[in-house]
């Protein structure tokens, strides 16, 4: 079986949101959940499990500090706003030696943790999917740039149960291998298998948190399943 590492990846600062790793949320923050969750995770599976931040960082690395969990030293170019080469993000993955890179998105913090241990064993046991992404189903009608109809192109059918379904993606974790993003700026090939797409059914679970908006969103539901815990237990 070939090597893995479950890493997690922070900045303290965002594009659309600038405090929202850090920001109040429910009775913590999304950085203290997602430090939480890798804790649990790392926990369960015994993978080697590390947080890649920067030191410049000084709330979350602070916070990071408190845990067992790896940290790994981000350059200041890795955190800087706007978009960069994914090799640059990740540059530290260079000096890893794990085959695998299982990446968990701290922007979803309905994701539970069994459904990444899930999907974790499900790429382990098999020999021929080579990366993974996950995905939603999405039952709608779609239209491309030009107008023109994607999944329903039969002006009869007027409900969206009776038209396929497309599959929309879900970036709370991908798996991929660390050669190829170092060397390929990729994470796949776009093949059979490669990426395996990887269907999350639990719709909350898709909860990304990326402007002020989702976030409020994000900490009502977080609240209301926090208290459904309470109430089961």
């Amino acid at each position: 079986m070939e090597s893995m590492l479950i890493l997690g990846t922070a900045r303290q600062q965002s594009s659309r949101m600038p405090t929202k790793m850090t920001h109040p949320f429910a009775d913590k923050s999304l950085y203290e959940i997602y430090l939480q969750k890798l804790e649990i995770i790392k926990s369960i599976t015994g993978l080697p499990t590390a947080i890649a931040i920067n030191k410049h960082d000084s709330i979350i690395w602070s916070l990071t500090k408190n845990t067992t969990l790896e940290i790994i030293e981000r350059n200041d170019k890795s955190v800087a706003q706007g978009i960069s080469k994914r090799s640059e993000e990740l540059h530290f993955l260079a000096d890893r030696d794990e085959s695998n890179i299982v990446w968990i998105n701290g922007c979803f913090p309905l994701l539970n943790p069994t459904t990444v241990m899930e999907i974790i064993e499900f790429f382990q046991n098999s020999s021929e999917i080579k990366s993974l992404h996950c995905i939603k189903e999405v039952n709608n009608w779609f239209w491309d740039n030009d107008h023109n109809p994607v999944n329903n192109r039969d002006p009869s059918c007027v409900s969206t149960q009776g038209c396929p379904p497309l599959y929309e993606s879900v970036h709370l974790l991908h798996i991929f291998n660390r050669v190829m993003l170092l060397e390929q700026d990729r994470y796949w090939p776009l093949e059979r298998n490669d990426p395996y797409l990887y269907l999350v059914g639990n719709k909350i679970e898709h909860t990304d948190v990326d402007t002020e908006t989702d976030f409020l969103i994000a900490e009502w539901l977080y609240q209301q399943e926090t208290q459904d815990d309470i109430r089961k237990n």
